[in-house]
């Protein structure tokens, strides 16, 4: 019990396009040392754990199905509450909402994570059972009944990496993410089409899904007029991010919210990014903030200014912001800081 945590979480699942990530965090919190009893919604394809018990919860939108999930949340929280001594809530508070005063009653310490533009009431009411809200970078939270911490993203930088064959030459640019009205990527493809990418046969490419029909349409049209831009509209899977993120030269984000852990991991793996958040100081040095930008014309001005750079120029540019995802945004970074905060005054992490 000493070192075992109560995880609430989406998914454990490895083709999980949203929660891929996660499958392997947990191999990282089992090298630091910790057991999880990991409750989720969805469990699929995931690594052989050595010590961790993952718990699939009943699923469903209907009321019955909300109420049934929250009894068998309290039921494993009660039935195992000798067997942990802290809880982490990673991104749904309504797990928090459920059984949050349960856990405080049990004496047990309690971490969320919350990482999103926007901060709903249920995030804000769920706050008040935690310990401690940690969080990916100050502009992702606005919390405001405990003060967030920020512990970066969770990159796995050995997993996300530079190929050694990368030629720094291309064009190649990736639209990241969930093709949403808060995206602009009907504005991206046609910054990315006035711009010198596309005249020296540059390719742009969406990935993700789209969240609406406007959003969707919006992107058909345009891709219908221009055959250097493709939508990979069911995006990957986590396994093939990598690889598949190795492969561009450029990404383009003006999503004006908090930074997307996708632009980090494309970031890892030598993509320079061109992005309009706010948050862009968390991830690009000093020197390099030319690459964030506030407005259309702006981002035009960088990506003419990228597509002048020599080929040496992208290697360097690529390796110093690999190196600061490295160092702020790093899988084992993040679950080390969730650790500190779950058992304060923790032995040593390995």
């Amino acid at each position: 019990m000493e070192r075992t945590m109560l995880i609430c979480v989406e998914a454990v699942d490895l083709d999980d396009r949203a929660y891929g990530f996660f499958a392997e965090w947990l191999l990282e919190l089992e090298r630091q040392g910790v057991t999880a009893i990991v409750c989720c919604l969805r469990r699929g394809r995931m690594p052989a754990y050595r010590a961790h018990e993952i718990i699939e919860l009943p699923r469903g939108g209907s009321l019955i199905s909300v109420v049934r999930r929250a009894l068998a949340l309290l039921r494993v929280s009660w039935v195992r509450r000798r067997s942990y001594c802290a809880v982490f809530v990673r991104q749904a508070p309504v797990f928090l909402l459920a059984a949050g005063w349960l856990w405080r009653l049990l004496g047990k310490r309690v971490v969320l994570w919350f990482a999103h533009y926007q901060t709903p009431w249920m995030a804000e009411s769920a706050a008040v059972f935690a310990h401690s809200v940690v969080t990916s970078v100050p502009e992702a939270c606005a919390i405001r009944i405990k003060k967030p911490i920020v512990i970066g993203q969770s990159v796995p930088t050995e997993r996300f990496t530079i190929p050694t064959d990368k030629p720094f030459d291309r064009f190649r640019t990736v639209v990241i993410g969930r093709v949403s009205p808060v995206k602009h990527v009907p504005e991206t493809i046609e910054t990315f089409l006035r711009s010198a990418f596309a005249s020296r046969g540059g390719e742009c490419v969406i990935l993700g899904r789209a969240t609406d029909d406007a959003s969707r349409d919006a992107v058909t049209a345009a891709i219908a007029r221009h055959p250097n831009v493709t939508w990979t509209a069911e995006g990957v899977s986590y396994d093939e991010m990598p690889a598949l993120l190795g492969s561009f030269d450029f990404t383009i984000s003006f999503c004006e919210g908090s930074l997307d852990k996708g632009i980090l991991e494309a970031m890892a793996c030598g993509v320079i990014p061109i992005i309009v958040t706010r948050a862009a100081v968390h991830a690009i040095p000093e020197p390099d903030r030319w690459l964030a930008v506030s407005s259309y014309s702006e981002a035009h001005d960088a990506l003419e200014r990228a597509a002048a750079l020599s080929p040496d120029e992208r290697r360097a540019l690529a390796n110093r912001l690999r190196a600061s995802v490295v160092e702020r945004h790093s899988m084992r970074s993040q679950v080390q800081q969730v650790i500190r905060e779950a058992f304060p005054g923790a032995a040593h992490l390995a």
